[in-house]
Protein backbone atom coordinates (compact mmCIF):
# COMPACT_ATOMS: atom_id res chain seq x y z
CA UNK A 1 0.00 0.00 0.00
CA UNK A 2 1.05 3.59 -0.90
CA UNK A 3 0.64 6.62 0.19
CA UNK A 4 0.52 10.24 -1.64
CA UNK A 5 2.46 13.20 -0.59
CA UNK A 6 4.48 16.72 -1.34
CA UNK A 7 8.00 16.38 -0.88
CA UNK A 8 9.96 20.06 -0.24
CA UNK A 9 13.41 20.23 -2.23
CA UNK A 10 16.00 18.05 -0.70
CA UNK A 11 20.17 18.59 -1.18
CA UNK A 12 22.10 15.51 -0.68
CA UNK A 13 25.01 14.75 -1.07
CA UNK A 14 27.26 11.62 -1.19
CA UNK A 15 28.92 9.00 -3.36
CA UNK A 16 27.55 7.92 -6.30
CA UNK A 17 28.11 5.80 -9.35
CA UNK A 18 26.05 4.89 -13.08
CA UNK A 19 24.41 1.99 -13.36
CA UNK A 20 21.29 0.01 -14.95
CA UNK A 21 18.39 -1.70 -13.78
CA UNK A 22 20.49 -4.93 -15.98
CA UNK A 23 23.56 -4.54 -13.65
CA UNK A 24 21.89 -3.48 -9.73
CA UNK A 25 22.05 -6.77 -8.18
CA UNK A 26 25.57 -6.59 -9.04
CA UNK A 27 26.23 -2.90 -8.51
CA UNK A 28 23.92 -1.86 -5.57
CA UNK A 29 24.49 -4.09 -3.01
CA UNK A 30 28.34 -3.85 -3.40
CA UNK A 31 28.39 0.24 -3.89
CA UNK A 32 26.25 0.26 -0.28
CA UNK A 33 29.49 -2.11 1.22
CA UNK A 34 31.99 0.87 0.09
CA UNK A 35 29.56 3.29 1.22
CA UNK A 36 29.50 1.73 4.57
CA UNK A 37 33.55 1.20 4.48
CA UNK A 38 34.37 4.49 3.66
CA UNK A 39 32.93 5.64 6.74
CA UNK A 40 29.13 5.67 5.68
CA UNK A 41 27.24 8.86 6.88
CA UNK A 42 29.52 10.12 9.34
CA UNK A 43 31.82 10.62 6.27
CA UNK A 44 29.44 13.36 4.71
CA UNK A 45 30.07 16.97 6.01
CA UNK A 46 27.56 19.51 6.84
CA UNK A 47 24.97 16.90 6.81
CA UNK A 48 21.41 18.30 8.14
CA UNK A 49 20.77 14.84 9.92
CA UNK A 50 21.44 10.62 10.48
CA UNK A 51 18.71 10.12 7.88
CA UNK A 52 20.95 8.33 5.19
CA UNK A 53 18.97 8.86 1.70
CA UNK A 54 19.70 6.27 -1.47
CA UNK A 55 18.88 8.61 -4.81
CA UNK A 56 17.68 7.15 -8.18
CA UNK A 57 18.45 10.04 -10.42
CA UNK A 58 19.56 11.61 -13.87
CA UNK A 59 18.26 9.17 -15.98
CA UNK A 60 19.07 8.58 -19.27
CA UNK A 61 15.80 8.89 -20.53
CA UNK A 62 14.92 11.70 -18.38
CA UNK A 63 11.55 12.40 -17.81
CA UNK A 64 10.09 9.03 -19.42
CA UNK A 65 11.67 6.20 -18.31
CA UNK A 66 14.10 4.15 -16.05
CA UNK A 67 15.51 2.09 -19.15
CA UNK A 68 19.32 2.72 -19.49
CA UNK A 69 21.91 4.44 -17.46
CA UNK A 70 21.22 6.69 -14.40
CA UNK A 71 23.20 7.87 -11.16
CA UNK A 72 22.76 5.69 -7.65
CA UNK A 73 23.61 7.69 -5.40
CA UNK A 74 24.14 7.54 -0.77
CA UNK A 75 24.33 9.88 0.75
CA UNK A 76 22.61 12.87 3.43
CA UNK A 77 20.79 16.02 3.67
CA UNK A 78 23.27 18.76 3.59
CA UNK A 79 22.56 22.70 3.68
CA UNK A 80 21.97 24.35 -0.46
CA UNK A 81 25.24 26.04 -0.57
CA UNK A 82 27.08 22.85 0.15
CA UNK A 83 29.66 22.06 -2.65
CA UNK A 84 30.89 18.30 -3.17
CA UNK A 85 33.49 16.81 -1.31
CA UNK A 86 36.28 14.49 -3.07
CA UNK A 87 34.24 11.74 -4.61
CA UNK A 88 30.82 13.20 -3.87
CA UNK A 89 28.17 14.44 -5.61
CA UNK A 90 25.59 17.57 -5.21
CA UNK A 91 22.29 16.63 -6.15
CA UNK A 92 18.38 17.70 -5.72
CA UNK A 93 15.60 16.09 -4.74
CA UNK A 94 12.80 18.07 -6.55
CA UNK A 95 9.82 19.61 -4.71
CA UNK A 96 6.68 17.45 -6.17
CA UNK A 97 4.30 14.82 -5.30
CA UNK A 98 5.83 10.86 -4.50
CA UNK A 99 4.30 8.02 -4.13
CA UNK A 100 5.43 6.22 -0.55
CA UNK A 101 6.14 2.79 -0.08
CA UNK A 102 6.78 1.90 3.50
CA UNK A 103 9.29 -0.83 4.21
CA UNK A 104 9.05 -3.24 7.10
CA UNK A 105 12.35 -1.96 9.39
CA UNK A 106 12.43 -5.08 11.02
CA UNK A 107 13.51 -6.81 7.19
CA UNK A 108 15.55 -4.23 5.77
CA UNK A 109 16.02 -7.16 3.06
CA UNK A 110 12.10 -6.46 1.89
CA UNK A 111 13.66 -3.34 0.05
CA UNK A 112 14.21 -5.44 -3.17
CA UNK A 113 10.91 -7.06 -2.91
CA UNK A 114 9.13 -3.40 -2.14
CA UNK A 115 10.89 -2.36 -5.68
CA UNK A 116 9.52 -5.21 -7.19
CA UNK A 117 6.24 -4.74 -6.75
CA UNK A 118 6.16 -1.01 -7.55
CA UNK A 119 7.96 -1.77 -10.95
CA UNK A 120 5.23 -4.48 -11.38
CA UNK A 121 2.52 -1.62 -10.96
CA UNK A 122 0.73 -0.06 -14.05
CA UNK A 123 -1.30 2.35 -11.73
CA UNK A 124 1.55 5.04 -11.12
CA UNK A 125 2.48 7.77 -13.15
CA UNK A 126 5.73 8.20 -12.80
CA UNK A 127 7.84 11.16 -13.54
CA UNK A 128 11.04 9.51 -13.73
CA UNK A 129 13.25 12.52 -12.19
CA UNK A 130 14.29 11.45 -9.13
CA UNK A 131 13.35 8.19 -6.69
CA UNK A 132 14.47 7.76 -3.39
CA UNK A 133 14.98 5.57 -0.59
CA UNK A 134 14.82 7.13 3.19
CA UNK A 135 16.56 4.95 5.87
CA UNK A 136 15.46 7.31 9.12
CA UNK A 137 17.95 6.87 12.27
CA UNK A 138 14.96 4.97 14.12
CA UNK A 139 15.27 1.87 11.55
CA UNK A 140 12.02 3.36 9.43
CA UNK A 141 12.50 2.73 5.87
CA UNK A 142 10.34 4.27 2.62
CA UNK A 143 10.95 4.68 -0.85
CA UNK A 144 9.32 7.44 -2.45
CA UNK A 145 8.49 7.45 -6.16
CA UNK A 146 8.09 10.69 -8.40
CA UNK A 147 4.98 10.96 -9.74
CA UNK A 148 3.74 13.60 -12.02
Amino acid sequence: MSMHEKIAQKTISGRYIRTTNQEVAQTIPQFWRKFFESGGIDAIEGRLSDTIYALYTEFENDGKSNIGEYTFLIGAEVDTTAAAQDGHKVVTIPEGDYSTFSVDKEKPEKVFDTWQMIWGRDDLDRSFVCDFEEYQPDGNISIKIGIR
